[in-house]
């Protein structure tokens, strides 16, 4: 599976893989040139025999952009980190519901991520803080923006990425139980 971080003019947009419980970072890049950015993914989905439902990203920002990728016969599989968690009761969205369940995982070392001092620091500096009816939710990105770390923001969303990928095995698992049939495609309700 695959993750695509958007990022706007300027800011660090990054392509990683996950394989199992392992994730990597395949490449990162900073360009105030959003369509130099859509052609770099591309370049980099075809040289790594990827398909679209392979692929997913948040389509906050990324959403023009993977319109242009749709054009181009990549159909990613879009989610937004601000819809309703599945777990409403504890969470106040989707982002938070995955921060902390990958979170958790990393904890028990169930997943294997690099040993990278930036990385480490980004994945460390997110407050977790709770609304008014005690949800958890996440500190917001202007306030990240605030807090620079090691000079530069955190962009490298790593625990999405790899909850992302448990989300789609999951579907897939349960596709497949539902079915019998082997890899279907994956539609997001």
């Amino acid at each position: 599976m695959a993750f695509c971080d958007f990022a706007g003019p300027g800011d660090e947009s990054v392509l990683a893989l996950c394989d199992g419980n392992r994730a990597q970072i395949v490449d990162a890049w900073r360009s105030k040139d959003t369509m130099h950015s859509v052609g770099k993914f591309l370049a980099h989905f075809r040289r790594l025999g990827l398909a679209g439902y392979d692929i997913g990203g948040d389509e906050g920002y990324g959403h023009q952009l993977m319109d242009r990728m749709a054009e181009e016969g990549f159909h990613l599989q879009r989610f937004n980190n601000g819809q309703a968690a599945k777990r409403t009761e504890i969470y106040t969205n989707l982002s938070a519901e995955w921060w902390s369940t990958v979170g958790q995982l990393i904890e028990r070392r169930a997943v294997i991520i690099p040993n990278d001092e930036k990385l480490v620091a980004q994945l460390t500096s997110r407050r977790k803080l709770y609304d008014s009816r005690g949800h958890e939710k996440l500190e917001s990105k202007a306030d990240l923006r605030g807090a620079i770390i090691l000079g530069q923001k955190s962009q490298i969303d790593w625990k999405a990425a790899l909850a992302f990928q448990r989300e789609i095995k999951h579907r897939m698992h349960s596709d497949y139980l539902r079915t019998g049939r082997g890899r279907p495609h994956i539609e997001w309700r």
